[in-house]
């Protein structure tokens, strides 16, 4: 049951990893086609390797997307401190409607 589970676990990493690799190819070869500076393209690279690892491969709009609506609205409130930590989005400057849009 144990080396299936890890069999389980391996496999899923190395669909990530394939998918990540297959997504940077056609970004490399878009970015090539579309002739973007070095610098830029190695920029670009960098960022998504960036997300990749730090994230697993998924962006946090992916992870969240089909989220009901309630279970939403509690992961919202639950950064809700720290959001109205910053002075833009103290409750004297904005509106509910406003914070619950972010």
């Amino acid at each position: 049951l144990i080396i299936a589970n890890m069999t389980s676990v391996l496999a899923n990493v190395d669909v990530v990893s394939m998918r990540y690799r297959h997504e940077m190819d056609l970004l490399s070869k878009w970015m090539i086609v579309r002739s973007m500076p070095d610098a830029l393209r190695e920029r670009i690279n960098v960022y998504f390797h960036y997300i990749f690892r730090r994230q697993r491969g998924m962006l946090d709009e992916d992870l969240f997307h089909d989220l009901p609506p309630q279970l939403s609205s509690q992961l919202a409130n639950m950064h809700l401190k720290m959001v109205t930590k910053v002075p833009f989005f103290s409750e004297k400057i904005r509106s509910d409607y406003f914070v619950s849009e972010i």
